[in-house]
Order: structure tokens, then sequence, then C-alpha cells
């Protein structure tokens, strides 16, 4: 591991010894599956529940596998967790929860098997409020908006949410080509809804055009109120659109004394993806203005500027605790696969010195090559812990750290 050495075992970024015999649980993926990493959470109890592909797999505290935890042929795009532990999976047009055991809680929907259809809705993200509240975004591909939805704790649509627990919002011009999407969701200490994703027209190539890669995309965040609403003083109108160079808003964390985080992805237009800054956080104030004072390079922080020795680091995801820091998870592209990364940064977007080197932790995960590799998720666990699980050589990676 680079950014901590043996002998500082104990330091903040170190991995956690406790955790598995170095720190490190490993899930080998199933040959033709999927081995992505689209949801991690943690357990009030501190057990860290895992889910690639078609499995949703359980770790205890002490790194081993929890076999009486069993969830299979159950496709996950999202996963969140409830305030009492229960599981709450997105899969395509279908939403379920879990009991804390893995088992379907047969009080959720009208069958009795834990699962509500979700029709005609292309959904992406989930996120649980603390009256245990659903809260479901993506888009609405036949009214061409992105949407926010919100079930009651039963599975059925909030009446007290937007129309028939629905809201369908267009951030760019309301038309048939409108691409708008609700990629990312967070929900506020207040209620408030905070909404991550892109938005944009469909635009055809123009005849010769030497590149053309596809429509122009901006990253949005959106606030909604407790009743849907889009709150009018974020922003403009609810809305905050980022900069040119970003084509989407991922990885929506609210902080806690207010604004937000998140992670912009790369451009879209007529230029080639991949050529703007490797940005991998950046912070809103609580009127949804960028809050300059954060990072290094004016409401934002990078990897690069962090250290300059990683070439094209890019952030998956990102966690906020209760003192304001900030946790980012990431990988890397092209010949330095199998690295995880982890940073951290106080409350005014400084790296934090004191943890791994600098700030920043790279963890040699595998050297074996092959497929997509890093780290994609990342949760806080109780005790000053973080996991983050990600992927290298064929298999899944859990890993525990101090902070």
């Amino acid at each position: 591991m680079l950014g901590a050495t043996p002998a500082a075992a104990a330091r903040p970024g170190s991995l956690d010894r406790g955790f598995s015999k170095d720190g490190l649980a490993t899930e080998r993926l199933i040959q033709g599956k999927s081995g992505s990493v689209p949801g991690l959470v943690v357990q009030p109890d501190g057990r860290a529940v895992l889910a690639a592909g078609d499995r949703i797999v359980r770790y205890r505290r002490n790194g081993r596998r929890d076999r009486s935890f069993s969830v299979r042929h159950a496709p996950v795009l999202d996963l969140a967790e409830g305030p009492d532990g229960d599981l709450i999976r997105l899969a395509k047009g279908e939403i379920e929860r879990l009991l804390p055991d893995g088992e379907p809680d047969p009080s959720f929907g009208d069958a009795g098997d834990g699962r509500v259809s979700v029709p005609g809705l292309q959904l992406l993200a989930v996120a649980v409020d603390s009256a245990e509240r659903i809260v479901l975004v993506g888009r609405d591909p036949e009214a061409h908006r992105l949407v926010v939805a919100r079930l009651l704790p039963d599975g059925k649509p909030d009446p007290g949410f937007g129309t028939l627990g629905t809201v369908r919002t267009a951030a760019s011009a309301a038309t048939p080509a409108n691409l708008d999407v609700a990629r990312a969701v967070a929900v506020a200490p207040d209620g408030s809804i905070l909404v991550g994703g892109s938005a944009g027209q469909a635009e055809e190539c123009p005849v010769g055009a030497l590149h053309c890669w596809g429509p122009y995309l901006d990253a949005v965040v959106l606030r909604y109120l407790l009743d849907g609403r889009l709150d009018q003083g974020f922003g403009k109108g609810g809305i905050f659109w980022g900069d040119d160079s970003w084509g989407s808003a991922r990885s929506v964390v609210a902080r806690p004394r207010g604004g937000v985080l998140f992670i912009p992805g790369g451009p879209t237009g007529a230029v080639e993806p991949g050529g703007g800054p490797h940005v991998t956080a950046v912070a809103l104030t609580v009127s949804g203005e960028a809050e300059l004072s954060f990072g290094d390079v004016g409401s934002a922080y990078s990897f690069e500027r962090l250290w300059r020795a990683l070439a094209s680091p890019n952030a998956s995801q990102l966690v906020v605790d209760a003192a304001g820091r900030t946790l980012i998870c990431g990988e890397m592209e092209g010949s330095h696969r199998g690295l995880f990364l982890l940073a951290m940064l106080w409350r005014n977007g400084e790296p934090a010195r004191t943890f791994g080197r600098n700030g920043l932790v790279v963890t040699r995960i595998s050297r074996e090559a092959g497929g997509r590799s890093g780290a994609e998720a990342l949760a806080l666990a109780p005790r000053h812990k973080v996991y983050v699980a990600g992927q290298a050589g064929g298999k899944l990676f859990l890993a525990r750290y101090r902070f």
C-alpha cells in the first residue's frame, strides 16, 4: 500500500487489520456476471452489505462472510438503507425492501413478497428519509423529463408529494428532444431532496462533422421541498447549473451545516469526452451557489492537485460525516489499474494531511490485468472507520480503513 507504512498501521488512512487478515475481504466474481458495485451500506451493528451483479452479500465486522444473510438472483441498480437497518433494492422496474437479515419484507407492497413494481420509469438511484419514505430518481421517457418519486413505508405512492407521488421536471427546454435525467439522490437533514443529474437537448450531428459525440449535456443539481416543489431559494429556480466541462452531477450528498457536495462527470458534446479536469468534489452553498472558498481550484478539490504523481484519477463516490469531513474513493485509468484511491478533506475542502500521505491513500489491490478496476463505493462505519468496495483482477474487494 502506498501512503501508509506497516509501522503506521494505526494511522488514519491505514487498512484496519481487525477486518479480515489484512483489512481486505475478497469475493470472486461469477463468470459472465457484472462486477460493478452499485451499492454499499453499513447496517447499525457495523456489518457491511455489498451489492454486485445479481448478488447482495454481507460481511461481519471481522471481515468474514455472513452466511446467515443470503440474497440471490437479485439484480441491483442501487442499494439504500432504512433507519432500522432494512435494505431497499432498486432494480429495473421494481423496488424491493429486505429485512435486516436479507429476507423480503412481507409488509411492503400488496403481494406479500416485499416488491413493488414501478412501470414506465427509468430509475437509477434510491434513498430513504428519516420517516422511512423511499425516494427514487431517474427519467420518464414518455414525458421527456427527469423524474423524482416518493413512496410511503408500505410501498404505496406518497399522495403528499407532487402528483400522485411523482414529480417530473424539465430542467432544460420542455421539448421531445429533452434528455434530462437524474442520476443521484440524497435526503438532507431537513427532509429536502437533493438530486444530481444531466440536462440538455438531443442534437443531430452536422453533415460532414469530423467529431460528433452526441448531445450537449450539462451537470445539474436540484433541490426539492418536502411536498415535491422545487426550492426557489436554491440556485436558479431550484436548479444549480454546473461548469461547461461537466456533463453530469453524481454522488450527491448533503453537508451537515447545509449546502451540497457532488462529483461532476466528464464533458459531453461535439468534443471528445474525457478532456475536462479530473475534479472530484464540488461544493455548493445553502443557496445553491458555488462555494468559492472550498478546495484548491475554486469550489472544488482535485486529486491531481493533491498528488501530482497520479495520472488520470477519477472519483466514484463521496460521503460526508457529521463533522463535515469528506471521504472520496476513486480509480485510475490505463496502466495504473488495480489501485484503490481514498482521499479525505476537511470541512473547508483542504486535504486532511494527517490522513495517509497528505490526505490521500493509494492501495494496491491486485496486480492481475483484465477489466475495469478501482474503488467504486464507500460507506461510513462505526468507530471512525470507512468501508470501500470495488473490483480488480476479476474479483470484488471490500476494504476497511481507519479515518
